[in-house]
């Protein structure tokens, strides 16, 4: 068994790698801007994990222009989204 298929029988359907955010993070709005706080927010990277069936099903969807990733797809299909990561190390 790999090691993503270990993952996925312990966590579910799904499973994304995230990193925590040490830059600041700002909302930017016409001549408006707001200061966010970062520990809301993560990166998400690939390999993302989750079984094929979830994933061919979530491309069955209709496309619109917030889809940036599986990840996107599959939270719009209603599947439980199971992160998991840690914070980045210092430079």
């Amino acid at each position: 068994m790999t090691s993503y298929s270990l993952i996925l029988d312990k966590l579910g359907m799904t499973a994304f790698p995230v990193l925590s955010i040490k830059e600041s993070v700002r909302f930017l709005s016409g001549n408006k801007t707001e200061a966010l706080d970062r520990n809301h927010y993560k990166l998400v990277h690939t390999p993302q994990c989750f079984h094929s069936e979830v994933l061919k099903k979530a491309y069955l969807q209709p496309f619109h222009d917030l889809v940036t990733d599986d990840a996107r797809l599959l939270e719009q299909l209603g599947e439980k989204l199971f992160f998991c990561g840690k914070r980045r190390g210092k430079y």
